[in-house]
């Protein structure tokens, strides 16, 4: 049974989705999930998320106050990945703070070269944007490439970044 909760934030109302105590799927403004109602339906509802959850959440919350910029990764669900996928997300979380990488340095750092193409697909099918934070994953030229929440929302989140 997958569960969801809805939180609001300073880029909209994120979502997370969860099963057998690992998230799934972390929802940025105006993605949708299937089989799932609307938003409103989540935003206020009186039923709280386990701990584990709760824990997630203020730390997406301390994320955006620029209080903390970690996170838990034992959390997040990465049985369907691939070993290629798992490696390019362990390198996308270790991108400091306010830092980037491009998609080739990631390709050097996994060694994997000339796979910078395959890494930029990984990031952007992430389920798990903001934690596993693929916004900091720039073209080799420093353009913002990509970004399933839409470039505004990633030069957002890279300002936000910036504006220590």
């Amino acid at each position: 049974m997958k569960n969801n909760i809805w939180m609001r934030s300073p880029i909209g109302v994120i979502g997370l989705i969860w099963a057998d105590d690992k998230i799934r799927n972390v929802l940025l403004p105006g993605q949708e999930y299937p089989n799932l109602s609307t938003r409103e339906s989540f935003m206020d509802s009186n039923e709280d998320p386990p701990n584990w959850v709760s824990s997630i959440i203020t730390q997406i919350k301390s994320y955006f106050s620029r209080q903390s910029s970690t996170f838990s990764l034992d959390c997040l669900n990465y049985d369907l990945f691939t070993d290629f996928q798992k490696r390019v997300h362990h390198a996308v979380t270790s991108i400091p703070y306010g830092e980037t990488r491009s998609y080739s340095e990631i390709a050097s750092e996994i060694k994997s070269p000339g796979s910078a193409r395959a890494i930029g697909n990984v990031m952007a099918n992430n389920p798990f944007p903001i934690i596993v934070p693929c916004h900091r994953v720039v073209t080799k030229a420093g353009d913002l490439g990509g970004y399933r929440g839409g470039l505004h929302l990633k030069k957002f989140l890279l300002q936000l970044e910036q504006d220590l």
